[in-house]
């Protein structure tokens, strides 16, 4: 079976180069499925990361900063983390900037870090950052021979003022 390819997506990938470069922690936050966590995957494929997960409710490590050999932590499940000495250690790494932070998550900001948030100490990105733009659409439909045309690569949006087709007879 083929391995899964990414679909690069230019905006994200441009974000957390940004956020990597001035060494300012990112929180990337979208729905489940969204493309997150493999979106990070893809943009560190060639680095080595320090990964850790807030899946079970507090982080499955903490490591002390300074034993960290990975320049990059990664944290997925941001909001799942409920546990007070896990959310310290997240906002420990925020304010020392020891480490370039990458934080991931389903909810706008976990409450724990709106004091963080408030004080402009990290980036944040959306699901719309996400998405794929009308030419990446356009790659896609021609790799895997689908015909289309312009009309068919809005990602979903609608322009408001076009009414929706009416399906009554």
């Amino acid at each position: 079976m083929d391995k899964p390819r990414y679909i690069r997506i230019a905006a994200i990938q441009s974000r957390m180069r940004a956020a990597e470069r001035e060494r300012v922690p990112i929180y990337v936050h979208a729905p489940t499925g969204t493309g997150k966590t493999a979106a990070v995957n893809f943009y560190y494929r060639n680095k080595r990361v320090c990964m850790l997960s807030g899946i079970k409710g507090f982080l499955d490590q903490m490591p002390p900063v300074g034993s960290i050999e990975e320049d990059t932590v990664v944290i997925d499940d941001m909001f799942l983390i409920v546990d007070t000495q896990s959310q310290d250690y997240v906002k420990g790494l925020i304010r020392s900037g020891e480490k370039h932070l990458v934080m991931l998550g389903r909810c706008v900001i976990p409450h724990y870090l709106l004091a963080e948030n408030m004080a402009g100490l990290f980036l944040t990105c959306d699901e719309t950052v996400m998405s794929l733009d009308e030419a990446a659409i356009g790659r896609l439909a021609a790799e895997m021979g689908v015909p289309t045309d312009a009309r068919d690569h809005s990602n979903g949006r609608r322009d408001r003022a076009t009414p929706r087709k009416s399906h009554n007879p």
